[in-house]
């Protein structure tokens, strides 16, 4: 065929040119031609067994179809528009990010990058993982995809603000794909919507979600849910999918809403892992969610500590109601304002460790504890503590930014490992 003939001399030619690093840098444009021109199968064959492709094509396959919100928004449409073109293309698709996201574009471009990725999502049966951020996506073409939903879709992120008159697609979005296991809206509710309940303009109940096991949104919706799971298992005999994490979006967990824990208190007994934003100032914030939901294994608290690494020591020191947990195994305590200036949250030589140990002894149970930037401590079997350092925590953090980015359950890595065509 033509394009094996084409690759050939693309081959022999690189080679010739890069003896010691024979990586060929093709250009974006030439592999999406490629995509254009071969079977699935092939270019999967292509990553798997020709060292040329693997550095190129290998990532093209995660990334270009499998689109990132900051990446230029010409990638996408260049890969959305093939799409259309040979929607068999779509097959390869389990992650989409839309593009456009990050950046303000101008209302008739926003318009048409959201149709046209849209568009392609009706050509992508096998997504398993999407993240809309920002205006990457508009309401009016939520809609559309609510009404041609896909039929496998389990994981679902909606970060924009959503104007109160297109409130309504949230559910019908949810509620068309009935197969969705997490759940994450944030930040789809205005700050003002936050404090008053009546303002939150649209809720959930099981019948809308009946697979969630995690959630990300508003408080008042996590309780609607976590009430209506309740209710269900009491009421019917059938199985209910109980939600074991939740994260509450901020600015929800401020001084001033601690009393709204009651719902979770009430009916939050299935969770097992939580996760929130709480100021410095609060820092009888662990006790109040120890005692509201003291059956937690993973508790993750990001403080907000106005870029100060002194504040943070002293809201860890001031931390009380750790003994209130029976089963806390992991608690990570993360500080992006801190650590945008220092490389650890404590000045003092010793001091961190300190606070370790001072944490561990309030908690018996805790194995692991995290302190900004991803120190992760774990305890030995001999009771002390060891902290990552050098090029282990390095490694470490390259491996923790890297899983931010993709679906939990490593679907995206079966791709290249398959033998034979998606279908």
């Amino acid at each position: 065929m033509k394009y094996l003939a084409t690759l050939r001399s693309l081959l022999s030619r690189s080679h010739k040119q890069t003896q010691i690093l024979p990586i060929v840098r093709l250009p974006i444009e030439i592999l999406l031609y490629i995509f254009y021109l071969c079977p699935l199968p092939d270019i999967v064959r292509l990553i798997r067994v020709n060292k040329y492709f693997y550095e190129q094509l290998h990532p093209l396959l995660f990334e270009t179809l499998n689109f990132h919100a900051d990446k230029s928004s010409r990638r996408s449409i260049a890969a959305c528009t093939l799409i259309l073109r040979n929607p068999s293309l779509g097959k390869a698709v389990l992650r989409f990010d839309p593009a456009g996201g990050a950046k303000r574009l101008r209302p008739e471009k926003a318009e048409k990058l959201s149709q046209l990725q849209a568009n392609a999502i009706a050509h992508m049966p096998n997504l398993v993982d999407m993240n809309i951020w920002g205006r990457a996506i508009l309401p009016q073409h939520l809609e559309q995809i609510a009404n041609r939903p896909v039929e496998n879709l389990r994981r679902l992120t909606l970060m924009q603000v959503i104007p109160d008159d297109w409130l309504s697609v949230v559910p019908e979005l949810v509620r068309a794909h009935p197969k969705l296991t997490e759940l994450r809206l944030w930040p789809t509710l205005r700050a003002d919507q936050f404090t008053d309940a009546s303002q939150q303009g649209f809720t959930l109940d099981r019948t809308d979600a009946p697979h969630l096991r995690s959630f990300t949104g508003s408080l008042p919706v996590l309780g609607d849910l976590l009430q209506d799971t309740e209710e269900r298992m009491r009421e019917t005999k059938e199985p209910v999918e109980p939600i074991t994490h939740a994260t509450i979006a901020s600015p929800i967990l401020l001084h001033e809403h601690f009393e709204d824990l009651s719902v979770l208190k009430a009916s939050g007994s299935s969770l097992r892992s939580f996760q929130c934003h709480v100021v410095v100032a609060n820092w009888h914030a662990m006790e109040v969610i120890a005692k509201a939901m003291p059956q937690l294994e993973v508790l993750k608290l990001h403080v907000l500590a106005n870029f100060k690494r002194d504040r943070f020591a002293e809201f860890i020191n001031q931390v009380e109601g750790l003994e209130h947990f029976t089963n806390l195994r992991e608690l990570h305590l993360n500080s992006r304002d801190v650590t945008v200036f220092h490389r650890t949250a404590f000045a003092k030589k010793g001091a961190e460790r300190a606070v370790i140990e001072k944490l561990s002894r309030e908690c018996k149970t805790l194995r692991v504890i995290t302190m900004p930037p991803y120190r992760r401590w774990v305890m030995q079997p001999d009771g002390d503590w060891d902290v990552l350092s050098g090029q282990e925590l390095n490694e470490h953090i390259s491996f923790v930014k890297a899983q931010l980015g993709r679906p939990n359950d490593g679907q995206l890595r079966n791709i290249g490992s398959s033998s034979g065509p998606i279908s």
